[in-house]
């Protein structure tokens, strides 16, 4: 946060819970616009924090007079898919019961997400006010989403090629891989029919909400080719979206906290 000027301070209220035993916090300028967003961290859906990334991302976005409503979410070892989507929806449709309160117009709330998150909030900005298959309930209707670094075809994320010049982030470096991949514990199932079913790219309607995706010329983790195809199913249906492709940068970049990238958050929630 060092080498930031911003003219509006926040209010930061935790632990407020909701869902199926979750919690989720509050992070709000003290002159809020009317634009809020619901984050969801990453972790391969079986780690993370919702506290993960505050203060060089979530700060200074609320900063900017958003107001971020970072949810926790169960994890692949507690549930498996659809219920990340479904926490997700609830995180949303908490957002819009307590709008009045937060200084929120429903009718500009987003959501946003990193990596696997990243993944749940492409997901409901794909399936923004429709049923699912595997849903009972319409999801909430999604004004704009942003993906960081996220996977869109979990039937492919092993198997996409790498970029030549790929590095691995710092804090992957030494650990012991998981002994299931992250997509086959999420979905529950290695069978390609079911990681395609759980996946967003194979979503799009014209009817899903406008994407912004940003994501590291250098990922090993999740491949370029995640958000492009992404892109291009977007673009045959007609949706408003945008790929910003960050130079050097790796998975958890901390290019993904600069001024710029945030900045482009902040307009792209606000624009639409």
């Amino acid at each position: 946060m060092m080498g930031r000027e911003f003219s509006r301070e926040i209010e930061v209220r935790r632990d407020i819970p909701y869902g199926a035993g979750l919690s989720l916090d509050v992070y709000q300028s003290f002159v809020p616009t009317g634009v809020g967003v619901v984050y969801l961290h990453g972790g391969g859906w079986r780690r993370g924090d919702r506290t993960d990334h505050a203060d060089s991302r979530l700060v200074p976005l609320a900063r900017s007079g958003i107001t971020v409503i970072s949810a926790s979410y169960r994890f692949s070892d507690r549930a498996v898919w659809p219920a990340q989507r479904h926490d997700a929806a609830e995180a949303l449709r908490w957002a819009v019961a307590h709008s009045a309160e937060l200084g929120i117009d429903p009718a500009r709330l987003g959501i946003w997400g990193s990596s696997a998150g990243g993944f749940l909030a492409t997901a409901l900005a794909v399936g923004s006010g429709r049923i699912p298959a595997d849903e009972d309930e319409p999801l909430p209707p999604v004004r704009a989403g942003v993906a960081f670094f996220a996977p869109s075809d979990l039937s492919a994320l092993a198997s996409d090629p790498r970029e030549d010049d790929a590095a691995l982030p710092d804090f992957l470096i030494g650990r012991t891989p998981d002994s299931v991949a992250p997509e086959v514990a999420l979905v529950g199932s290695a069978d390609p029919n079911a990681l395609l079913a759980a996946s967003p790219v194979g979503h799009v309607t014209p009817e899903s909400a406008p994407m912004l995706m940003v994501h590291g010329s250098r990922d090993p983790v999740v491949p370029l080719a995640q958000p492009r195809r992404m892109a291009a199913a977007l673009e045959k249906a007609g949706v408003h979206h945008q790929l910003i492709v960050i130079e050097g940068a790796t998975h958890e970049d901390a290019a993904f906290a600069s001024d710029a990238v945030l900045g482009a958050v902040a307009g792209w929630l606000s624009a639409t």
